[in-house]
């Protein structure tokens, strides 16, 4: 493989003829037709002079290979159009094949590209990069101090569009990103501004790790995944617009809603880095920042589990300060850290959060506290932080939420003040906890009151051990007076210890709050007795067992070494891919009946998500094609498939054996889930259902290949899921 070093060394010879330090790319030999390569004239010419000017034109290009001491102008109308040949582009990072790049290089300083023209990526994919799919990154800098980008435009890359690893002092200024895969991702980035730019990509708009001393401003982030998604110190965001829905689909999920606004991506232990200093995401601020329909704006977290951040160096102070928020969805912030590593700090003045609302508890009794999921609180999900600072906190609902507002799971000190939260008549208390020693509401200290416990509300029937299990406890309490009282609710179940403190409405003197525990895994069969207060109830626990074949009518296939169980309470299929969707990488595994759907028919199945922590891509449900046990290339294929992002219905149109065609994958779900595909001929309508009695069309499809009998089964891709009900009907 041609490397950047090896090109350049020749570049550098046939350079040293020339004389002149300003020249046009022409001059060269470049067309700019379209048709003829023209990097190797580019790079002539940019081996040759300190300003290089590429006029109006299009340019059909491999990697362009950058110097120090240069500056590149591509005036108005020209384009650097990527090559469709993979063999054009070489390797910025030897031999790092994912550093093939349309425009890089490495150890440079005092650089600068100049637009108003682009460069365009043309969207080139590349069976062997990341995710089987991805192609040259757009711009990659490595080792680059003093670099300026200014009035450029960046489009369509194969992968990440402009890429620094080991970067200081960079100045970037009416950059215009659109499409692609992340808008800048940087690594040991440091000292280094971007002002007045816009971000329209397919991943995250801002993303990498040890940005230290970095300011963003006057930027607008439209993206289907995060905003931001990085750490750093000394990080100011402000005057910014950070939104959804995002003009262009995610390159992994095809999604256009916004997952987060502001996702931490912890820092690693930063022992390669050049510039930043290793240690925590500390000191990052949002200043007078706009968020408009972002899912879950504010995601704060590290520990296992947690997405690229279970080896975190810590995170220590967050700021959000005249913040808005139009448009978030059921969990507007969520913020963890682990028993061991807590969050140093957050500090909320004034924020304003408008969000969807329209949920209670009970939506959440099988979604635990997994994020980008149906949470049970409807405002902060708060666990393992030293100090919260509110201070001017204004949240409303589109419609009524009866969800508590806050939840604070060993929260060090808490602070609120000057804030509303609104709270319908029937909603659950303002704010639960876990060991709060330290909360004071309007620079007061809450006293306790005395509770009485009327009632423990269990599953029906019993559970499996092991199983995910939530479980309510009503209570009741007598409020003296008109200031706001925290009374804490005590019990066990068998010898697990649950305790929870709740802070009790100062408006009503009598109150009865209904706690939600859960996502417990109970181990102690058979009757496991629950006390709190004077009330004992048991609830009947049975051993899983141990997982059996499915039965004879079901036949199983894999290609992702998933698994197909038979349990006590249904089919248990786990499936892992290094695929991010199945349009993308036919990968998945079902059970089903050979040619079992006739042409007019209807599945319906019922599932569970027996492991809360399901991954936002993942997919489960109904499949039906030709073959099943035949990925990628037999026809007829359909699915209609739950995830976390809501329930989505994706079919072949082309007939090639892949899928091309999908409803939005944007939403949520309320686990158990009813799913029912009717079919006549070659015409499919899915339905979703809470009960299994009540359904609601989601979309209708042709597939044209879909004639005759088909196979029809259940699936699941990068998941885990329960099937309790399967079951086809003529």
């Amino acid at each position: 493989m041609k490397t950047f070093a090896t090109i350049l060394a020749a570049l550098t010879l046939t350079a040293a003829a020339h004389a002149s330090k300003d020249c046009n790319v022409r001059d060269f030999g470049a067309k700019g037709d379209g048709t003829t390569l023209d990097s190797p004239a580019i790079n002539r010419a940019i081996a040759a002079c300190d300003t290089v000017h590429i006029p109006a034109g299009t340019y059909r290009s491999g990697s362009i290979l950058l110097k120090s001491n240069l500056t590149l102008i591509l005036e108005a109308n020209a384009t650097i159009l990527g090559s469709k040949d993979l063999h054009d582009y070489v390797s910025i990072e030897p031999p790092n094949h994912h550093s093939l790049a349309l425009v890089g290089g490495a150890n440079l300083h005092h650089v600068t590209i100049e637009g108003p023209g682009a460069f365009d990526g043309v969207s080139l994919t590349d069976p062997n990069g990341e995710e089987h799919i991805r192609g040259p990154l757009g711009i990659f800098l490595l080792r680059a101090e003093d670099i300026t980008l200014r009035n450029l435009n960046v489009r369509n890359s194969g992968n990440w569009n402009v890429v620094f690893r080991h970067a200081t002092r960079i100045t970037i200024d009416g950059l215009i990103v659109h499409g692609g895969y992340d808008g800048i991702n940087a690594d040991d980035f440091t000292h280094s501004t971007i002002t007045n730019s816009k971000f329209f990509v397919g991943d995250d708009a801002l993303a990498g790790r040890y940005w230290e001393d970095v300011t963003v401003s006057h930027s607008e982030l439209n993206s289907p995944t995060n905003g931001i998604r990085m750490a750093g110190h000394n990080v100011l965001i402000q005057d910014s617009l950070i939104s959804g829905p995002a003009e262009v689909a995610a390159g992994a999920s095809g999604r256009h809603v916004q997952e987060a606004a502001f996702q931490i991506l912890a820092n690693g232990d930063g022992h390669a880095n050049l510039y930043a200093k290793p240690g925590p995401a500390d000191n990052m601020t949002l200043s007078h920042v706009k968020i408009v329909n972002c899912y879950t704006p504010i995601y704060l977290a590290q520990g296992p589990g947690v997405p690229y951040n279970d080896h975190s160096a810590g995170m220590g102070k967050f700021t959000l300060s005249d913040v808005d928020v139009e448009l978030a969805g059921n969990t507007p912030m969520y913020v963890a850290g682990t028993a061991d590593q807590h969050v140093g700090e957050l500090v909320l003045h004034n924020v304003h959060i408008h969000a969807a609302g329209g949920l209670t508890q009970q939506d959440a009794h099988e979604n635990g506290t997994a994020v980008f999921s149906i949470m049970p609180f409807s405002t902060l999900y708060l666990r393992y932080l030293d100090k919260l600072t509110i201070d001017g906190l204004d949240v409303r609902f589109a419609q009524p939420d009866l969800r508590p507002a806050i939840f604070a799971d060993h929260v060090g000190t808490l602070s609120l003040t000057a804030s509303y939260i609104a709270r319908p008549a029937g909603a659950e208390p303002l704010l639960e906890g876990i060991a709060l020693d330290h909360l004071t509401l309007g620079g007061k200290p809450i006293d306790h009151a005395a509770a009485d416990i009327a009632a423990i509300d269990l599953p029906t029937g019993p559970v499996y051990a092991s199983r995910p299990t939530s479980f309510t406890v009503t209570a009741h309490a007598q409020i003296p007076g008109t200031d706001t009282r925290i009374v804490t609710i005590h019990g066990t179940a068998g010898s697990q210890v649950f305790d929870r403190d709740v802070v009790l409405d100062p408006r009503q003197q009598e109150q009865q709050a209904h706690i939600l525990f859960p996502d417990n895994r109970f181990s102690e069969p058979p009757d496991l007795p629950f006390h709190f207060g004077s009330i004992t109830r048991d609830l009947q626990v049975l051993p899983l067992g141990n997982s059996t074949p499915p039965p004879a009518s079901l036949k199983v296939f894999t290609n992702t070494n998933g698994t197909v169980e038979a349990q006590p309470d249904g089919i248990h299929i786990r499936s892992k891919s290094d695929g991010m969707h199945l349009y993308r990488k036919d990968e998945y595994t079902a059970a089903y009946q050979p040619q079992s759907l006739p042409e007019n028919a209807t599945i319906t199945v019922r599932l569970e998500n027996p492991e809360i922590h399901t991954g936002w891509g993942g997919r489960a449900g109904i499949m039906v094609r030709r073959s099943i046990a035949d990925p990628a290339k037999s026809s007829g294929y359909l699915i209609l498939a739950a995830s976390p992002a809501g329930t989505a219905m994706d079919w072949d149109a082309a007939g090639h054996g892949m899928i091309d065609q999908h409803t939005p994958y944007d939403g949520s779900t309320i686990w158990p889930l009813y799913l029912r595909l009717d079919r006549a001929g070659i015409h499919f309508t899915g339905y979703t259902s809470r009960d299994g009695k009540s359904w609601t069309k989601l979309a209708e499809a042709d597939v044209p290949s879909a004639s005759g009998p088909l196979d029809a089964g259940f699936f699941t891709f990068n998941s885990t899921a329960l099937f309790t009900t399967f079951t086809i009907t003529h």
